[in-house]
């Protein structure tokens, strides 16, 4: 709040760093006139202050038991203040006095700093304590007022913000303090990362700068329809010149609009879940000193866009893992030791993934100790919920190049752990442009590379991947599109089981059975395989030619 008094400044001292400093982070002024106001060098120092941010901040004068009027005008008491302060040789207290303040050009130009403030804030609306309104309604008045301003704008974020202060100023130092340029920052990451969460703690913290500002949620589903796109302009409008007055009947209306009424109004704009730069087309131009702030899952979005800073969203740290996990299981309750000991198996599970831990903490909340010993069936149900969001991210491949979506599948079943350089190499017999669709992989937060160019993926994301391959028969391994358990292969190959569904045989090299060893099959068996294209056995006698059986 504004209102600030500092006991311990008497009338013609320095104001101390620590009014100016709260001056600088209040969100809200509540500047309070009253009849002795204009006299005190002090308080019109710090209306100076405060106007800087009369465009961007909420600020609400109250005058007490004083005619607003007197005050907006400089008449009465007030209009005898400024005289004594135009006539007296030490005008100005407002951080340290020196010769230049002590001449009377000096004197004369603090002055009227001080009067342009004092009749630039008594022309807000504010509120009025007379002998007909008690202090009580008014002081309900402003409290309303303020809420309704400070509701509006910020934004519910997460229940338990674990990890996020560490990344909120990891973000606020790409922020561009420049006033000249229009600054777009990026965020991006997998699906249930907290890019969103993440998006929302930064707009909270910085939103109060600006003249406007608006959240847009769920760009890439909205904006697929023209109606779609017109709600975006249309709640844009709204949020950032705060009135609802102002109608968009078509896109095209919209973006005349936007073009118009908006691009002398300093804002913040987040821009959720953008997986295509075309909406961005119908939303803007902005105004200089304005920041966008784009979430997406898709790296090459960002770089397409050429925004001034990129921000990847990475996993929870163990420790900030369990902590999250607690919260959402125990609430603040006690933790149980037992819970510690089967909490391992779920924190390897998730990840490090915010929405992981969050599915299986709720799930667990309130559930017995026996309930906690099933722990396969809670990572079944819980992993359901999660794959829910991820799937979304895969899907989206079909629509880029579905090629894409067959390598996730042969990555994910086959390649976790392999050197990029060999993975390629054998794609290449089957693909074009392997390395070129591996990077937009690696963009899309589906896949990474570590230092030693070995393909990895998240165990979510690798275990969706796996139950796509199995096309809906976990029980039936014929019926999947890819092979990589000794077992299976072994029962398939001995059997005759092979059936058109079958794209890859590929033992895994983290798969310690010996199922396959010294197993003899014949090339008869992969007859009715006639969309096979990866095939991989060690340590078994085939026996056989394939020409009968394959073109590829």
């Amino acid at each position: 709040m504004g209102d600030h008094d500092d006991p311990d400044l008497s009338n013609g001292e320095v104001i101390s760093d620590s009014v100016l400093q709260a001056i600088n982070h209040s969100k809200t002024f509540i500047v309070v006139f009253s009849k002795n106001y204009a006299s005190s060098p002090r308080c019109l120092d710090e209306l100076v202050g405060i106007c800087q941010f009369e465009k961007t901040r909420l600020i609400i004068p109250v005058f007490y038991n004083i005619d607003p009027y007197m005050v907006q005008h400089l008449t009465g008491r007030y209009k005898k203040a400024f005289r004594k302060h135009e006539a007296s040789p030490k005008t100005g207290w407002f951080k340290k006095t020196s010769k230049e303040h002590q001449s009377r050009f000096a004197q004369l130009e603090k002055v009227n700093e001080w009067r342009l403030a004092l009749t630039g804030v008594a022309g807000l609306s504010g509120e009025t304590v007379s002998v007909d309104r008690s202090e009580s309604d008014v002081i309900n008045q402003v409290v309303n007022k303020v809420l309704s301003e400070t509701k509006t704008m910020s934004l519910d974020v997460t229940k338990y913000p674990v990890g996020l202060d560490s990344r909120v100023k990891d973000i606020a130092s790409l922020l561009s303090t420049d006033t000249e340029v229009v600054t777009r920052i990026g965020i991006y990451g997998m699906g249930g990362i907290g890019k969103t969460t993440l998006a929302k703690a930064v707009y909270n913290q910085i939103y109060f700068r600006f003249q406007g500002s608006s959240f847009l949620e769920n760009i890439s589903e909205i904006s697929r329809t023209e109606k779609g796109v017109v709600c975006l302009q249309q709640k844009l409008i709204d949020d950032i010149l705060r009135s609802k007055k102002i109608k968009i009947d078509s896109v095209d209306h919209g973006i005349e609009l936007l073009s118009t009424r908006i691009c002398s109004t300093k804002a913040l704009v987040v821009i959720d879940d953008l997986d295509n730069p075309r909406p961005l087309e119908f939303l803007g131009p902005f105004a200089p000193g304005s920041i966008i702030i784009i979430t997406t899952r898709n790296e090459d979005v960002l770089d397409s866009i050429n925004v001034e800073a990129k921000y990847k969203a990475n996993e929870l740290s163990d420790e900030e893992s369990w902590q999250l996990l607690t919260k959402h299981a125990f609430r603040d309750g006690k933790i149980s030791d037992r819970f510690k000991e089967v909490s391992q198996e779920i924190l390897k599970c998730a990840g490090g993934l915010p929405l992981a831990l969050e599915v299986f903490g709720s799930n667990l909340y309130k559930k017995s100790e026996e309930e906690w010993t099933c722990i396969d069936k809670l990572k079944r149900d819980s992993i359901d919920d999660v794959e829910k969001k991820l799937v979304i991210s895969f899907d989206a491949l079909k629509l880029v190049d579905p090629i894409l979506q067959d390598i996730f599948l042969d990555i994910a079943c086959f390649f976790i752990g392999w050197y990029e350089e060999e993975v390629v190499k054998i794609m290449e017999t089957c693909y074009t442009f392997v390395n070129h669709r591996i990077d937009i992989l690696k963009k899309r937060c589906l896949l990474m590379i570590n230092c030693r160019h070995e393909l990895g993926m998240c165990d979510l994301l690798r275990d969706m991947g796996r139950k796509i391959a199995g096309n809906d028969s976990p029980n039936e391994p014929e019926k999947h599109s890819r092979l990589w358990v000794s077992r299976d292969i072994c029962d398939i190959l001995k059997n005759h089981k092979g059936t058109k569904a079958i794209e890859g045989i590929i033992t895994s090299n983290f798969n310690c059975e010996d199922a396959l060893e010294g197993v003899s099959f014949d090339t008869e068996t992969f007859k009715r395989m006639r969309k096979l294209r990866f095939l991989s056995l060690k340590n078994v006698v085939l026996t056989g030619s394939f020409k009968k059986h394959s073109k590829n």
